[in-house]
């Protein structure tokens, strides 16, 4: 059977978060973004239908391409290496596709778990659906997961054995 890592993206394998960097740099390039923004800071949709929305403007292939190297320079070193010993490395995100699976792959990521167009938001119990699919898929077993939130707690409880790292967050272990 092969080993596993999963790793978390905002707030675990880069400090911060990925998809307000994104809007925030994709907005002049895309105003038409703003309505998304100001109907969620209205609290008239919800996140998922912002992001959904947003990721339906889509953003020009050199500026994702900018995008991912400056993502480049934010991921934590240590975190990225809590994968190198395992055959199957999975970066699982909420975080739109449109740039996860391209930094993911850079950064050596065998498989990437994102938010798609047009299906529901991969956090919480979808996250988890997908990464066991994926590790059955594999004949894997998850040997170590990187997260920084309760969202992920369906993939913690899911995988009681595997080596927990809660990064950089107020959270711990016990909160999961």
């Amino acid at each position: 059977m092969k080993t596993a890592a999963v790793i978390d993206l905002d707030g675990t394998l880069v400090a911060g978060n990925t998809f307000t960097l994104y809007v925030r740099s994709l907005f002049p390039r895309r105003p038409r973004i703003i309505l998304p923004v100001l109907l969620r800071k209205l609290r008239l949709i919800s996140h998922a239908r912002a992001k959904e929305q947003i990721m339906q403007a889509g953003a020009p292939d050199k500026f994702l391409q900018q995008f991912v190297d400056r993502l480049c320079g934010l991921v934590r070193p240590d975190v990225l290496a809590l994968s190198e010993n395992c055959e199957v490395r999975i970066l699982a995100t909420a975080a739109p596709e449109a740039y996860s699976l391209p930094l993911g792959q850079l950064l050596g990521f065998t498989h990437i778990l994102a938010t798609r167009k047009g299906l529901p938001e991969n956090k919480s119990e979808e996250k988890c659906r997908r990464v066991v699919e994926l590790l059955e898929a594999e004949n894997a077993t998850l040997k170590v997961g990187a997260t920084d939130h309760p969202d992920d707690s369906p993939l913690v409880r899911a995988f009681p054995e595997a080596d927990w790292h809660i990064i950089g967050s107020r959270y711990t272990l016990a909160d999961f």
